[in-house]
């Protein structure tokens, strides 16, 4: 099968995309044939297309509408979009809805979505750091809240590059750029702690490439991301 990707967006994570997604599909033996951007997307000419949004949703509704005429599949990347009410019925596609794409937290959001459920009994507390930039709750936050029964106004957002560096212990040269995500849960003098880390945007190659190799064999229709892991496709 060969594959055109079409990164739709203009921000850091769709930059990097369009700059190193084609070599490592390459490294990895898949046959790419380029990494376009959805503003200068052509007919495909037979190839298979993968749409991956990741931008702010200004051209979402239009992408959709492609994917449906189409038949190209899409990953869908950024977090806070509302757009069940624009999807066709039936679906032409196949849509996976990944608002996060590092496989090792993606399976941790489906051993949580499974089991969070043990303790909800016990006193939960949920910190999330991004760079200074971010402005908005990662969608990564909201699902681990979700699985533990916790509130989104609960969850501690963390965005001071000092405390990062000094008390996080976050490498100066990725304070512009990571993910981490701290679970802390306690009954009495037991406590159990999870914590996540993501240094860049490596580990979302390795994302979209597992994620574009499950989605063959499978049908049209909309997935959340860690129904593939519930699948056994990753």
């Amino acid at each position: 099968m060969n594959l055109q990707y079409v990164i739709i967006g203009k921000g850091k994570l769709a930059v990097y995309l369009q700059e190193n997604l084609l070599q490592r599909a390459k490294s990895e033996g898949l046959a790419v044939n380029a990494v376009v951007n959805w503003d200068s997307i052509t007919k495909a000419n037979g190839l298979t297309q993968v749409l991956i949004h990741a931008g702010s949703g200004r051209q979402l509704s239009e992408a959709l509408d492609y994917c449906q005429k189409t038949g190209s599949s899409m990953i869908q990347a950024s977090a806070g979009m509302n757009y069940d009410s624009q999807l066709s019925k039936p679906l032409n596609f196949i849509l996976i809805e990944s608002p996060n794409l590092s496989i090792p937290i993606i399976q941790l959001l489906h051993m949580l979505k499974k089991n969070g459920h043990l303790f909800k009994n016990y006193e939960i507390e949920i910190k999330e750091s991004h760079q200074s930039t971010k402005t908005t709750l990662p969608a990564t936050a909201k699902v681990i809240a979700g699985c533990l029964g916790v509130t989104i106004a609960k969850i501690e957002s963390i965005r001071d590059p000092i405390y990062q560096k000094t008390e996080l212990q976050i490498p100066e040269n990725h304070l512009d750029r990571h993910a981490k995500h701290f679970i802390t849960i306690r009954e009495g003098n037991c406590t159990i702690k999870m914590e996540s880390e993501v240094f860049g945007y490596d580990s979302y190659l390795n994302g979209i490439l597992t994620i574009t190799k499950a989605m063959k064999n499978m049908e049209k229709g909309k997935y959340f991301i860690t129904d593939l892991v519930e699948r056994g496709k990753m």
